[in-house]
């Protein structure tokens, strides 16, 4: 039960809710436990730990998981990018950058680098310019750099203009 524990401190982080809905989500689970009648339901929600301090240690340790995660990004040997652009459900356009990275040992990691606004266009200057931003932010080597993939788009694609292109 402390996967669940976990997953729900992750889901009150997520929402940007207080610690202390966690005691909500426990009352909650008990008067669902009550009304269900099953002993064994009963006690895995029972074994599940919400408590305000619980929650808060749960969201540190995750924090610290990603903290450890962006120092082996910049310790690889090599990363490569992938690069994908689109809009929100508003209309404003978002650039998703993922990264997989390789270091001496042959452990691979891939995980969202980041999630960023380009300023008002998508040009490929524009989409360069918040990847630069967002490569030289977590403190990457562009020499250690081996490929960029994009979903084909020309801003991503064009041969003089595109962002791949002034990578």
């Amino acid at each position: 039960m402390i996967k669940t524990s976990y997953a729900i401190s992750l889901l009150l982080a997520k929402k940007k809710k207080p610690f202390s809905d966690g005691n909500i989500i426990k009352q909650s689970l008990t008067i669902f436990e009550q009304n269900c009648n099953d002993q064994k339901v009963k006690a895995m929600a029972d074994s599940i730990s919400l408590s305000r301090n619980t929650v808060m240690r749960r969201v540190e340790e995750m924090s610290t998981d990603i903290i450890s995660n962006t120092e082996f990004v910049t310790k690889c040997r090599y990363f490569s990018l992938a690069l994908d652009e689109t809009c929100d459900l508003t209309g404003i356009a978002q650039l998703a950058v993922f990264v997989r990275c390789i270091d001496d040992n042959f452990n691979i990691f891939q995980d969202l680098l980041d999630l960023c606004q380009p300023k008002t266009t998508t040009t490929g200057k524009d989409i360069f310019i918040k990847l630069k931003d967002c490569v030289q932010g977590k403190n990457l080597n562009w020499d250690k750099c081996n490929s960029v993939c994009t979903d084909g788009t020309p801003s991503m694609m064009g041969k003089t203009n595109g962002a791949v292109a002034l990578v």
